[in-house]
């Protein structure tokens, strides 16, 4: 017997006494309703936490490279030390707010710009890890993961039918289960749970599955790098999960031309320029100056000559001779 189904009994025995008239149970009543609150408590509690690993497993899934055990820490202490940096312009789509978390540069959306960070800041950064709270956790949360990551976590905090998933590399494991709701303490999956983005070779959850709070596991892998989604319909509802496409990796940074300054002069061999004319200065006959990667300084000319250049300490810079 589920601890609700036995609440109710206790409760219906103990106005039966009442009623005819026992005075001596109004003690036992009493018990019973605070173990109602009690039951009750920690019933929200308990769904309170499984939901919140629904926004912290969502971002392990959209940011692969974040590795920490206690991510409520790497959250606080990153974001209460870091100067946020906004990217894009202070208002209208396309802005994102960055605070690198354990290194990994997170991105903020929706409308969470510089503004309400430091309003964040400074109402949940203070000297003791007590203001940090629990809501100000999950509202970062929510700012970091994709809109259907926080729509499952909506779903899961009215209790029920429950997706979760770990993604390991392109290994998806995926959680199943039920919370008990009253006296409902299981639930029958009536269709194979519907999966894009992911193969499961093996499904051990599927059509007729009986579902309790005993979670129920399944070893899928990722297909390419679009998004995963998981939709699965059963007796008492349906239950989502998402995980998004992979961000297509940061262009390369632009090359900045390496650029010489000094005196540079270019001197001919016997027979003077390309075409046995008379040796030409700087710059009429100096086409680039170029650096390779071990250090070294060329100049070429317009000829395409090329010549390692020689450091002199006259004051006069670096000579190429060409001859």
């Amino acid at each position: 017997m589920s601890p609700f189904a036995k609440l109710k009994q206790d409760l219906v025995s103990a106005y039966s006494f009442m009623y005819r008239g026992e005075v001596s149970v109004v003690a036992h009543a009493k018990s019973v309703f605070i173990s109602a609150l009690l039951l009750v408590g920690i019933s929200g509690v308990c769904v309170a936490d499984e939901c919140s690993a629904i926004l912290e497993q969502g971002v392990f899934n959209t940011y692969q490279g974040l590795r920490t055990r206690d991510l409520r820490a790497g959250v606080q202490q990153s974001f209460c030390a870091s100067n946020v940096d906004q990217k894009g312009g202070s208002t209208g789509a396309g802005l994102s707010v960055e605070v690198p978390i354990k290194g990994v540069p997170v991105k903020f959306g929706g409308d969470f710009n510089q503004t309400k960070s430091s309003l964040h800041q400074q109402g949940s950064c203070g000297s003791s890890a007590s203001s940090f709270s629990d809501a100000t956790y999950e509202n970062i949360l929510q700012k970091v993961v994709a809109p259907e990551i926080v729509a499952a976590w909506t779903d899961c905090r009215k209790g029920g039918f429950f997706i979760n998933g770990d993604l390991n590399g392109d290994t998806l494991a995926l959680e199943f289960r039920f919370r008990p709701m009253g006296p409902i303490s299981r639930t029958t999956l009536i269709e194979d749970p519907r999966i894009t983005g992911a193969s499961c070779p093996r499904p051990g959850v599927k059509a007729r599955t009986v579902l309790t709070n005993a979670p129920k596991y399944q070893s899928c892998q990722r297909s390419g790098t679009g998004p995963v989604t998981v939709i699965a319909n059963s007796t008492m509802g349906g239950a989502r999960f998402f995980i998004p496409a992979v961000p297509p990796p940061a262009p390369p940074p632009p090359e900045v031309p390496q650029v010489l300054v000094g005196n540079y002069q270019v001197r001919l061999g016997p027979g003077g320029g390309c075409n046995g004319g008379p040796a030409n200065s700087f710059p009429r006959n100096l086409a680039k100056i170029t650096i390779d990667n071990a250090g070294a300084v060329f100049a070429t000319n317009e000829c395409n000559d090329t010549s390692r250049l020689s450091v002199v300490d006259n004051g006069h810079g670096a000579m190429a001779d060409f001859g």
